[in-house]
């Protein structure tokens, strides 16, 4: 398994058509937190700054903060040009092919990402702007553990985005019976490559 400090940072803009993309592949609700070009905020759906749960074609808004069960982490690198490619084995060579496109291309990411139990059920946070990543280890340090997400408004002479802050919160979250087997699932998904779909 591939050590944390040796996944790949790049500038990588957030997928908007990501349901579109995955359709007919099973995903549990990913978190995610809102900006001014989401289509959730731009249809008034979410708050602008807030960490939000999409699930299909729901939305659920869940404020700028959020309890969370960190329950384990794997490197993920996603390309939906020219096909869809997702590769969590950072051994395989389309994942370091996929990361060295993402500095260039938009339509590629690369980063750790982390599955959470939170009060409305398991979901994925993925880290793939380069701001998240580096304030991975964050997270990654309460694993097994619970810990409270703030959205954090970033700045810099040039532009202002949203990202996270990690804290450490004494606060537990009751975890369901088949956590494990959810887990397991998580850690041993299948990479998708356009020769091994069928």
């Amino acid at each position: 398994m591939a050590k944390k400090n040796e996944l790949m940072v790049q500038d990588a803009s957030a997928l908007e058509n990501f349901n579109d993309l995955f359709a007919g592949y099973d995903t549990m609700p990913r978190l995610e937190i809102s900006c001014g070009n989401s289509a959730c905020c731009q249809d008034g759906s979410i708050s602008v700054g807030h960490f939000y749960l999409k699930d299909g074609e729901e939305s659920i808004d869940l404020g700028t903060e959020i309890d969370v069960m960190v329950l384990a982490m794997r490197a993920k690198a996603l390309a939906f040009e020219p096909k869809l490619r997702i590769v969590y084995d950072q051994n395989h060579a389309e994942f370091a092919k996929i990361a060295e496109e993402a500095k260039e291309e938009d339509y590629a990411t690369s980063g750790p990402e982390f599955i959470f139990y939170t009060e409305h059920g398991f979901c994925t946070f993925y880290l793939k702007s380069t701001t998240a990543k580096r304030r991975g280890k964050s997270i990654a340090k309460h694993m097994g553990a619970c810990s409270h997400l703030k959205v954090d408004q970033c700045s810099n002479d040039k532009f202002k985005w949203f990202s996270y802050k990690s804290e450490g919160t004494a606060k537990t979250i009751d975890l369901p019976d088949d956590t494990n087997d959810v887990v397991g699932d998580f850690k041993n998904a299948e990479n998708v490559l356009p020769d091994e779909e069928d």
